[in-house]
């Protein structure tokens, strides 16, 4: 018997014959993941317009911080650089970004302190930092590793937090 004889010798009725008239039945449609009803459909519009909103927001905030990012970045670079003149000069700088002039020029020693205190209280320049910002600007050769760690921590927390 060759390869192909096989098939012929099948019955001609081939299967099971108590199924020989099953007709099939249609299956369901796919059921649609879209809403159908008009409460849904607010409810999804609804919903994305707040997300919207959200995701604007977020970018504005984002986007008015960018000078406390830049800020911070620039204080991380003047310690690892030793310029810690500059440090009191970078503070003043990033307070102008936020409050008007006319209330930040003319404050200096300690009334700039309390002032910085008033606007971020956790950050200590009347506490635990007392007169370093004036002795960063004037004297900054002589001031031991611990008072610039105390001074860095001082004016990171207030550009974070103010």
């Amino acid at each position: 018997m060759s390869s192909g004889d096989w098939i012929n010798a099948l019955p001609s009725q081939w299967g099971n014959e108590s199924l020989e008239g099953l007709v099939e039945v249609a299956s369901i449609p796919e059921v649609s993941w879209l809403p159908s009803s008009i409460g849904w459909q607010v409810l999804v519009a609804l919903g994305g317009a707040w997300l919207l909103v959200q995701v604007l927001n977020a970018a504005a905030v984002y986007h008015s911080n960018r000078y406390r990012r830049q800020a911070s970045k620039k204080l991380g670079l003047l310690r690892d650089n030793g310029q810690i003149a500059e440090m009191p000069a970078l503070l003043r700088e990033t307070a102008l970004h936020a409050f008007p002039r006319t209330a930040i020029a003319p404050l200096t020693g300690q009334h700039w302190e309390r002032w910085l205190d008033n606007h971020c209280p956790d950050s200590g320049f009347t506490a635990q930092s007392k007169s370093l910002l004036s002795q960063a600007a004037y004297h900054s050769s002589v001031m031991d590793d611990d008072k610039v760690n105390t001074l860095y921590a001082s004016i990171q927390l207030w550009i974070a937090r103010h």
